[in-house]
C-alpha cells in the first residue's frame, strides 16, 4: 500500500434536518440535485465520491489543487444553480497523507 496526498471534500445542506421533517418529498429532490451536481463536478476531475449522507457529499481528490478546483467550481454551481428549499450549502476540504490501495 502506498502513501498519496489526498484531499476530501465535504458538502452539507445546512440546516437540512427541520427541511426533511416538514418538506421530505422536496428536500428528496433537492438532496438529489445537489448530489447530482457535485458528482459531476467531482468526476470531471477524474475523482470519487465516496459516500452521500442525504444532506451532503463526501468526495476523495489526489490533490490539494483538485479539492479547491472541485470546492470552486461546486461553489459556483451551487450558486447559480438554485436548490429548491436549499438556502445555504457548506462546503469543506481536508487534507491527509492517506494510505490508498492501488
Amino acid at each position: 500500500m502506498t502513501r498519496h496526498p489526498l484531499t476530501f471534500l465535504f458538502t452539507d445542506l445546512e440546516n437540512s434536518t427541520p427541511l426533511w421533517e416538514q418538506f421530505p418529498d422536496e428536500m428528496q429532490q433537492a438532496s438529489a440535485r445537489h448530489d447530482a451536481l457535485m458528482r459531476a463536478i467531482i468526476e470531471q476531475r477524474g475523482r470519487r465520491v465516496v459516500k452521500t449522507t442525504g444532506d451532503g457529499v463526501h468526495a476523495v481528490l489526489e490533490a490539494p489543487s483538485g479539492g479547491i478546483a472541485a470546492a470552486l467550481a461546486g461553489q459556483q454551481t451551487l450558486s447559480t444553480e438554485k436548490i429548491s428549499l436549499v438556502e445555504t450549502v457548506a462546503l469543506a476540504l481536508s487534507g491527509s497523507d492517506a494510505s490508498r490501495s492501488a
